[in-house]
């Protein structure tokens, strides 16, 4: 997994003007705890590339606003799956999303945001994944069996569950007009996504959703 860009509307007054304003020590010391933060973030991400556009990430912003998520100061963070085997050529529509840590019913949470169309392509988790859905809506596929073949497919929405099981082999696809959007239940702030391990199940046979629409440029 990989997080490709990050963007803040606070970034204009945030963070380059801490590193302007720091000596060269301080300016050190800030960017390794910057990268120790994202590293933490998530244990599977194997590069980080900034300057990217904006606009994923405004449009993310807009929905996750549009559900009640206090983002509009919040960092989003693009996480492309393209690192594990089989996973290398997909496009970010393919096998990825938008996600930030803000606080939601009393507690700092991961919220999370597919573009309309998106994909998630089968894998599984080393714990159990639960997610409250707030805006759009998903049809999840998963083998309960843990093998390719016998498949169970639910299409949810906002206010529905998105429950997965340690080691359950599932997959995504969001609704083409609205993506969806939804927060972790489990776990406080980093927590859970730091340490859940991910598995991609490309190459093992499992059924890959199908692209609804285009992919982005």
């Amino acid at each position: 997994m990989s997080i490709t860009a990050t963007y803040s509307r606070k970034e204009a007054g945030g963070i380059l003007p801490l590193l302007a304003a720091a000596g060269a020590a301080s300016t050190a010391a800030l960017l390794v705890m910057l990268w120790r933060e994202n590293k933490r973030a998530n244990k599977n991400a194997n590069k980080m590339i900034s300057g990217r556009s904006s606009v994923r990430f405004d449009q993310a912003r807009k929905r996750l606003l549009a559900c009640g998520y206090a983002v509009a100061d919040c960092e989003l963070t693009e996480i492309h799956c393209n690192q594990q085997p089989g996973c290398e050529e997909l496009e970010w529509i393919e096998n990825g999303f938008i996600q930030g840590f803000v606080p939601v019913d009393g507690r700092s949470a991961r919220v999370m945001d597919y573009a309309p169309g998106q994909l998630l392509q089968p894998h599984k988790h080393d714990l159990d994944e639960l997610f409250m859905i707030c805006g759009g809506s998903v049809v999840v596929t998963t083998w309960p069996e843990g093998q390719p073949g016998n498949k169970e497919t639910k299409v949810l929405k906002a206010g529905d569950l998105i429950e997965i099981p340690t080691g359950m082999p599932h997959s995504l696809c969001c609704d083409k007009e609205d993506g969806l959007q939804f927060h972790e239940l489990v776990g406080e702030g980093t927590e859970v996504f730091a340490k859940r391990a991910t598995t991609f199940l490309i190459n093992d046979g499992f059924e890959r959703p199908t692209l609804a629409v285009a992919p982005s440029p």
